[in-house]
Formats: structure tokens, sequence, C-alpha cells
């Protein structure tokens, strides 16, 4: 993936439904101050 595509929103909801999917109540993901998606309990 390119770098703009990894800072889209359409990346970090794919993440998020992801780990929806898979059941996982605590890796929600947001954008960190790089941009760039951070599990959302890292920072």
């Amino acid at each position: 993936m390119t770098e703009k595509e990894m800072k889209a929103q359409t990346f970090l909801n794919t993440l998020n439904a992801n780990a929806k999917a898979l059941g996982s109540s605590y890796s929600q993901w947001k954008f960190g101050n790089d941009g760039f998606p951070v599990l959302s309990w890292i920072e």
C-alpha cells in the first residue's frame, strides 16, 4: 500500500471492521500523530 492509502479513512474503517469481525473489543484503530493507523490503546 502507498502512504496515502494507509492514511485514508477507508483503510482505517477496514481495519476497524476486521477487528470487530474478530470479536476484539480492545483492538480499535485510530490515526496516530503521524497520520498512520495505530491501535487506540497504544497512544
